[in-house]
């Protein structure tokens, strides 16, 4: 545990630490470093990033993080946290997407140019966490529901075919077609909700936990 953690057992603010790394102070360079990866670490698990690309990721995002620090401009409590998991997604996406990984010098020229907007990048990342959470909320209901009944809501509710239809094909009627939809609707919308304040609860417990 580092002497500026242990002093400061909830963490000192990130604005105040911002601060001064601004200003030009490298002695609080260690502990912001050590407590944006463990926000790093954390925002990989929830995306289920294994152990050996969380270590990569990482690396990555502090180069962001450091060609960009200057610019960050703190508006609030959590405001750093969703800046680094903006950043992370950011270096994710980007990872993923290219065919061979790159070297320190060409990530930091790559990062140095970026001009995207904090907030564009926080509004994208947000609608991808909600994606996120729906497709799991709903991978977590069908294995609960029998697959005719799933069936029943993904031809009504996803291909938007009427009852009938749809009751044709499953050999049902078009009232229970309708019952399975609103039943597994019911279900999706419980779980969501679930997920989401899960979701809340640990990034509330991080934010207090790091001060960031």
């Amino acid at each position: 545990m580092s002497a500026s953690i242990a002093k400061h057992p909830l963490g000192d603010t990130s604005a105040g630490m911002i601060g001064r790394i601004q200003a030009g102070d490298g002695s609080s360079w260690m502990d912001f470093h050590q407590r944006c990866h463990a926000v790093i670490c954390e925002w990989c698990r929830w995306n289920r990033v294994s152990d050996v690309d969380t270590e990569d990721l990482s690396q990555e995002t502090m180069l962001v993080v450091v060609s960009k620090i200057a610019s960050f401009r703190h508006s609030g409590r959590g405001s750093l946290r969703a800046w680094l998991r903006a950043i992370a997604w950011r270096c994710w996406c980007d990872a993923i997407s290219r065919p061979v990984r790159l070297d320190v010098a060409q990530l930091r020229e790559r990062f140095e140019s970026v001009t995207d907007e904090i907030s564009e990048l926080e509004a994208e990342y947000e609608r991808l966490e909600q994606l996120d959470i729906l497709q799991r909320a709903m991978a977590a209901v069908r294995v609960r529901v029998e697959p005719r009944t799933w069936e029943a809501f993904w031809m009504s509710a996803m291909q938007n075919r009427s009852g009938q239809e749809s009751g044709a094909s499953l050999g049902m009627s078009a009232d229970s077609v309708h019952s399975a939809r609103a039943r597994v609707q019911r279900m999706i919308s419980v779980e969501v909700r679930r997920l989401t304040s899960r979701r809340a609860s640990e990034l509330g417990q991080g934010t207090v936990r790091d001060g960031l």
